[in-house]
């Protein structure tokens, strides 16, 4: 017979097993789908399309099901509509004030942006008293324009700033004449160039520094789900390897087409501006930049989009899902 002591040491190694398990990836998770909702058809979100396109999510057991909607990710994420979204520092730093917790989990890239005028505007310096296109009022789209701005010498009084919508929004704003100028997501900064329009600046010309993508989720859901995240970051892993291989270029060109909805040739420089130095635009493992991201944090309150201190940064990021994944296989 087992003696009580005997028993009682067999439950707690079987507990700790069961929780290191949980953590180290050996444990298997359960089937989950995830509402995954992106914000844009954007370039920056291929590890979401390699992954799906390539049966990464399900080697995991996750099912990923993409939405599309302009709702703010705080809202879609707090009200469950979605599981997971994308966004920046802003959505964590404005919804975390009010009591969101939303976290970040991963960054798959930089968000690179470029600006694009009608010919005849040869920089940001020619935008005194002219009116500027952005996503909305309380988007990084302000932070970078009012960043951009700054450094050429003009203060916010001296243009405006209009909220037009997503990309593309943005771009037929342009050509319409509604706007001057607007920041643009690859790959509508090389349609724009087929329109007519010119580029007068971009992101990396920043000396702020460019702000990561984030892919965001309620700290609740992550700690319900620990396993199924760590599992899915591993999957986001494996497709940013598959992204930087060359041998795959015909391969991503013709996925990012397919979920972009763009031509061919348009992806494929894009393709050449995102995947060809691993880490400069498009992160290696998720990593992001913490300065910079505490830097946002405070822009958002000299713009008035927080009306007190930004929430602390350690209380919008979840860098712990993302080093676990970086444990296993």
């Amino acid at each position: 017979m087992m003696r009580p002591q005997t028993q009682v040491l067999g439950w707690v190694l079987r507990m700790c097993a069961l929780l290191i398990g949980a953590w180290d990836g050996t444990a298997s998770s359960e089937p989950l789908t995830v509402n995954w909702n992106l914000g844009t058809k954007g370039i920056q979100y291929a590890d979401i399309y390699a992954a799906i396109e390539k049966g990464l999510f399900k080697e995991q057991q996750i099912e990923v099901a993409l939405t599309a909607s302009s709702t703010s990710p705080g809202t879609l994420l707090i009200s469950g509509a979605a599981q997971i979204s994308s966004g920046q520092p802003t959505v964590t730093y404005v919804a975390d004030a009010q009591g969101a917790d939303l976290v970040t989990i991963y960054s798959p890239a930089s968000t690179y942006e470029v600006w694009v005028a009608k010919p005849g505007v040869a920089g940001p310096q020619q935008l005194a008293g002219k009116t500027i296109g952005v996503f909305s009022l309380q988007d990084l789209d302000v932070v970078y324009t009012r960043q951009m701005m700054q450094q050429v010498g003009l203060k916010p009084a001296s243009y405006t700033l209009l909220a037009t919508g997503a990309t593309n929004n943005k771009l037929a704003a342009v050509v319409a004449g509604h706007v001057d100028a607007a920041p643009l997501y690859p790959p509508a900064n090389f349609v724009a160039q087929q329109q007519g329009l010119v580029e007068i600046f971009n992101t990396t010309q920043l000396t702020f520094g460019q702000v990561p993508t984030f892919y965001v989720v309620r700290r609740e859901w992550a700690e319900q789900h620990k396993v199924a995240v760590v599992d899915l970051i591993r999957a986001l892993n494996k497709a940013h390897d598959w992204l930087f291989n060359p041998a795959n270029k015909p391969q991503v060109i013709e996925i990012l087409a397919k979920y972009t909805a763009m031509a061919p040739e348009l992806v494929a420089k894009s393709y050449d501006l995102y995947f060809t130095k691993p880490g400069t635009i498009y992160s290696k493992t998720g990593e992001w930049d913490p300065q910079v991201v505490k830097k946002t944090g405070d822009e958002l309150v000299t713009l008035g989009l927080l009306s007190g201190p930004p929430p602390k940064y350690e209380g919008t990021v979840a860098p712990e899902y993302r080093e676990q994944a970086l444990k296993g296989p």
